[in-house]
């Protein structure tokens, strides 16, 4: 059942299975029937407070997520050098000589 809120923005409220609630907003009334069928043990961890001792304020840390992997596959790496090395070589080479051709020539 979705309550209807002021500019023609409908509320729907759902329960999730550890109890949270989750809400959807929409501009139009939607009927939203989906059930959380996930058990308590899949669901994440809750955060806790620690203080920070520079600033002297408290910061939420998610303490569930510290050991979760970082780094994709080298494969995958957005950073990592796809290109061969010669060609690598090749344009860093041409990049100097034209860096060395544009400072010679003012």
């Amino acid at each position: 059942m979705a309550n209807q809120l002021s500019g023609g923005v409908f509320r729907s409220d759902l329960q999730l299975a550890d109890g949270r609630q989750i809400s959807y907003y929409d501009s139009k009334e939607v009927a939203r029937k989906a059930k959380d069928l996930r058990d308590d043990k899949a669901q994440p961890g809750i955060g806790h407070l620690r203080l920070d001792p520079l600033v002297n304020e408290w910061i939420a840390v998610a303490s569930h997520r510290q050991h979760r992997v970082f780094l994709p596959p080298k494969e995958l790496c957005p950073l990592c050098p796809t290109v061969d090395s010669k060609l690598l070589r090749f344009q860093i080479k041409i990049m100097r000589l034209l860096y060395l051709l544009i400072a010679h020539l003012r």
